[in-house]
């Protein structure tokens, strides 16, 4: 369906992050995995890009939401 056509807009996955709840944030890189909590500035559902707030350095990162309510950082 398209986004376009009547009663399509209404629809949408659910949020697996919600905004102002920690998450974690993971990254990964070969065999190194890193995981650290951080803020979402955003809901997001599965596959959305969001923002959030790195709680320790108050650096704001972007990731993919996961189905799962992690956030993927970096490089695929």
């Amino acid at each position: 369906a398209l986004l376009g056509e009547v009663g399509t807009a209404a629809l949408r996955d659910p949020h697996a992050v919600l905004q102002g709840q920690p998450a974690v944030v993971i990254f990964k890189s070969g065999p190194l995995i890193i995981s650290a909590t951080a803020l979402p500035l955003q809901a997001g559902a599965a596959g959305e890009v969001i923002s959030l707030r790195n709680t320790d350095s108050g650096t704001t990162i972007r990731g993919v939401v996961q189905a799962d309510g992690t956030v993927r950082v970096g490089l695929p």
